[in-house]
This record gives C-alpha cells, sequence and structure tokens, in this order.
C-alpha cells in the first residue's frame, strides 16, 4: 500500500455470487446488516463493475511497511454505548450505516451523523480514542475497518 493513497470503497450487491464475480485481491465479501457488501482496498478512482457504490472512505493514513493486515467489523451499539479508551497500530474507519457516533481524540471530538449514507471518519494513526453513541436513533449500526502495520 501506498502511504497515503489508500482509500476504503464500500458497494452493495444483491448477491454474495454477484460481489465475487468482481472482487479483487484487496477485496472482501460480507453479509452485514440485510446486504453484500464488498469492501475494498484501493486508489481514489477504483470502482466495482456491478453493485451499487455506497461511498468512499479515505484517504486513509497508511504508513509505510512491509506488511499489513485489515480487520473488518459490524458493530451495533445501544444509545450511550462507549468503547474504552484504545490504540492500534493503524488507521481506523468507520461508516456509519444508521445512527450518530462521536470519537474523543487528542486531536478533539468528531462528529458523525448518518446523513444519507454519508458518514465517514478515519483516526490518526496510533491515537488513542472513546467513541459513543449520541443522538436518535437508539441504535447506531456501524461498518469499521481497522489496517494494522505489521
Amino acid at each position: 500500500m501506498a502511504a497515503g493513497k489508500v482509500f476504503w470503497h464500500l458497494d452493495r450487491f444483491s448477491s454474495k455470487n454477484s460481489a465475487e464475480r468482481v472482487a479483487i485481491a484487496s477485496s472482501v465479501i460480507a453479509d452485514a446488516f440485510g446486504s453484500t457488501r464488498l469492501f475494498t482496498l484501493a486508489n481514489a478512482g477504483w470502482r466495482s463493475r456491478g453493485g451499487k457504490h455506497i461511498t468512499t472512505v479515505g484517504p486513509l493514513p497508511v504508513a509505510p511497511a512491509g506488511t499489513y493486515a485489515v480487520e473488518y467489523l459490524r458493530s451495533i451499539f445501544s444509545l450511550g454505548t462507549t468503547a474504552p479508551l484504545h490504540v492500534h497500530s493503524g488507521s481506523e474507519a468507520f461508516y456509519a450505516v444508521k445512527g450518530d457516533t462521536c470519537f474523543e481524540t487528542p486531536d478533539g471530538v468528531q462528529i458523525g451523523q448518518h446523513l444519507s449514507g454519508e458518514t465517514r471518519i478515519q483516526s490518526p494513526l496510533q491515537t488513542q480514542q472513546k467513541s459513543s453513541t449520541t443522538a436518535s436513533p437508539l441504535r447506531r449500526d456501524t461498518l469499521s475497518l481497522i489496517a494494522f502495520q505489521l
């Protein structure tokens, strides 16, 4: 991965088979929140050859490393739920499917609101953070990417 050139592309497909036909080496297919989703790490202009493009998150802050690992998470939180302070060896990005999100970092507070599927929040490398759900609806549905430099 080239530093500063990596974007997280989120696409929705009607089936796992249709997503598999267009997936590339840096893609992962997941069933989340009632949809088949294709998550792809690629340059800014990359687009899948099918499905519905949901959003592009990035550029992700990626430091040069010999090896990388990526973890994708599907999370459901009730209003007021918080995550403890924590740190990752790489960047963390969120896409709120439903609900609002608040992140507290040493750089300040970031609030992401789900507005027509356009919520995107990136946290800087190695930053401790606390996240919580903030406003209605009473549930926050989130897709997350955590990139680790090994």
